[in-house]
């Protein structure tokens, strides 16, 4: 019975309707307007079925507490009474689908350079373009290592995931470890509606069991990574890195809620290595649009 409610849940959670239904029910501060919601329900159509609205005081604020490396995000002056708002954007396995077909639809596939990343550029820019009508904002992408901005942190001050400080996994109620981040979208516009204060953080959702199956996981990464080290300097090549990236994959499979969310193999594959023949594979293995 337990099984079937978390799926039940995840399928209330997968969609921005469930999440607004959600948030009445118990009270949870989503606080979007007619544009954010627009905003939202355009780009879950492409994929992108994560939008978690968030101050950027709460960001901010996190980073000085935990004297963590990171450069603030921009507030664009704005009263520190008003706050600012920023929007977190990621998605579950719901991309592939979405992005494989647009991949389908280029003139030619094979030479798209950096597919993913380009596809979801390409949605993320056009739909913050029609919600900001030109007024000032600022993308930030997390392909861009120039601007770094913690994407797993604001998932945790936002109140949108648990945050694993062994593993570094950001593990979402619903899609559990299921997740990626693309971009944190900061607008011009006032945060005060969400009030001073961030929300509650979501409380850990690994059992004892999930947690020893990461530490093992853990280790073998780790050591994955250590042979590939000593064959790269013996060999000078890198002959074991596909290995190692799905050695630290494999952490995410430790992690019991949100399992009925997991990627394809093809979609967890090429996450991880952006092998290109797996993801030719991929497309052509899409049903035909009808």
């Amino acid at each position: 019975e337990a099984g079937d409610l978390l799926r039940a849940l995840g399928r209330l959670l997968s969609c921005s309707a469930g999440w607004k239904y959600l948030a009445r029910v118990v009270g949870l501060c989503v606080c979007m307007d007619p544009q954010l919601e627009r905003f939202a329900d355009t780009l879950a159509l492409a994929g992108i079925d994560i939008t978690q609205p968030f101050d950027v005081r709460w960001y901010n604020a996190h980073a000085i507490e935990h004297s963590l490396p990171l450069s603030p995000l921009p507030t664009f002056e704005r009263p520190p009474s008003d706050g600012t708002l920023a929007v977190l954007l990621g998605n579950s396995t719901a991309l592939w689908p979405a992005f494989l077909r647009w991949l389908a639809a280029q003139p030619d596939p094979e030479s798209v350079t950096d597919p993913l990343d380009t596809y979801t550029a390409s949605v993320i820019s056009a739909a913050v373009a029609d919600l900001t009508g030109g007024a000032r904002h600022d993308i930030f992408w997390v392909t861009d290592s120039s601007r770094l901005v913690s994407m797993q942190r604001v998932a945790l001050v936002s109140g949108l995931c648990y945050h694993d400080a062994e593993t570094q996994l950001s593990i979402h109620p619903a899609f559990g470890a299921w997740v990626a981040f693309r971009a944190v979208v900061v607008l011009d516009a006032p945060a005060a509606r969400f009030g001073d204060s961030p929300p509650p953080l979501v409380r850990c959702l690994l059992t004892d069991a999930d947690k020893a199956s990461a530490r093992d996981a853990m280790a073998a990464a780790l050591r994955a990574s250590d042979e590939a080290n000593l064959c790269t300097q013996l060999h000078g090549a890198k002959g074991m890195e596909r290995d190692v990236r799905l050695a630290w994959a494999a952490l995410r499979d430790c992690v019991t809620v949100g399992r009925d969310h997991r990627y394809s193999e093809a979609q967890l594959v090429y996450h991880y290595t952006k092998d290109r023949e797996v993801l030719m594979h991929a497309m052509r293995a899409q049903p035909a649009a009808t």
